[in-house]
């Protein structure tokens, strides 16, 4: 056996986040050019026999997502400077560019019914149309002026400037009439930080009919620290709600149930501290009863997702230096599913399975499937 060398750690190929749904997975596995440090990612179908590759190596595609019978991906490909979304059915035929927006697409949340798509994406404060924001990026584009200038008091995260003037919208895209709306226009919403603030899909949710959205409303300048808050929108467009108010922390990253009558969601009680713990809070959207369902558990909450045939919650939280899966349970506290090294972005499959992504210091991700605790 040879001694694990830099050159073989570069040689392994890196697993993404999974798309799960039907029984079928689809997962991004990124390796990298040790002569060039470019790396390249595709899309393979896990079979029972191995990976099978889906998209072609010349170019980058990312971030999967399948519609809820598994007939049809949606995921992420370079084109030009930006990412735009490509569809293509997994029974064969070539990927199709759906989307041309001047500051790239986002990844897609499908719609329950497979009719269409939902993602985010971002326009300039100044022309907020795709077609406005276009043609101002090419005006600036000719100009010789690199001083960042701005009046946002949210200017810079990390080592990646916000001074462009953009802001995130949502966007459904229709497949039967291929009409683009935009579900937020006239607004100034930030869904997710850049670069590691997550992705701007995983907070939103959606039964079909409402987009339900977890974002921070720059209009609101009388906040000392941004708050992020819950709204709905209409599929069909209209007037953005607010769904909750939580003046003392955060709530983001809703969840529906298969039914569509409860919305689940992380919130905080604590905004000016980062390290404050989340609670995972269910809102009867037909009574407006909010309950807190881990409100005397001792961890907390990494992740959630919902099983879109049972309905039943599962949660990634930190214990004992590891990340087990757990359930939530009514009236307890989370059931331990099971525990094995750090399990990552529970994906439930409404077959009685979750599949995640596993890693640990002796190996790097894998795609692994939970059924009944093993």
């Amino acid at each position: 056996m040879n001694p694990l060398s830099a050159e073989i750690l570069w040689s392994l190929g890196r697993i993404g986040v999974p798309a799960v749904a039907g029984g079928t997975i689809v997962v991004p596995v990124t390796t990298f050019d040790p002569d060039t440090d470019e790396g390249t990612t595709v899309l393979s179908l896990v079979t029972d026999s191995g990976l099978v590759q889906v998209t072609n190596s010349d170019v980058s595609s990312s971030s999967p997502s399948l519609s809820r019978d598994g007939a049809n991906l949606a995921f992420l490909r370079k084109v030009g400077d930006n990412s735009q979304l490509h569809l293509m059915s997994m029974h064969g035929g070539e990927a199709k560019q759906i989307t041309d927006l001047p500051l790239g697409a986002g990844t897609a949340r499908w719609l329950p019914d497979s009719s269409g798509l939902v993602f985010v994406s971002g326009l300039l404060k100044d022309a907020p149309t795709p077609l406005t924001t276009a043609a101002l990026l090419k005006e600036r584009q000719e100009t010789k002026v690199s001083a960042k200038v701005t009046e946002d008091r949210m200017y810079r995260f990390w080592d990646t400037w916000m001074t462009d003037g953009s802001s995130h919208h949502l966007f459904h895209l229709d497949f039967a009439t291929e009409t683009l709306t935009d579900l937020t226009p006239d607004s100034d919403y930030l869904f997710a930080f850049p670069s590691t603030g997550g992705d701007p899909v995983s907070f939103t949710a959606t039964d079909g009919k409402t987009v339900f959205f977890s974002a921070v409303d720059n209009t609101e300048t009388d906040e000392t620290i941004p708050a992020r808050r819950l709204f709905s929108v209409p599929l069909s467009g209209g007037t953005v709600s607010e769904v909750t108010r939580n003046d003392l922390g955060a709530d983001s990253s809703p969840r529906l149930s298969p039914d569509g009558g409860t919305l689940y969601f992380f919130r905080t009680h604590e905004r000016d501290s980062y390290a404050t713990p989340a609670d995972v809070m269910a809102l009867n959207l037909q009574t407006s009863a909010l309950t807190s369902l881990t409100h005397q558990w001792e961890l907390t909450p990494g992740a959630m997702e919902i099983d879109p045939t049972s309905g039943d919650v599962f949660l990634t939280a930190e214990q004992r230096s590891r990340v087990p899966l757990f359930k939530v349970v009514a009236g307890q506290n989370p059931e331990l599913m099971v525990t094995d090294h750090t399990l990552t972005n529970p994906l439930p499959d409404g077959r009685g399975s979750v599949v995640m992504l596993r890693q640990s210091f002796n190996a790097p991700n894998e795609v692994v499937k939970v059924t009944d605790g093993t």
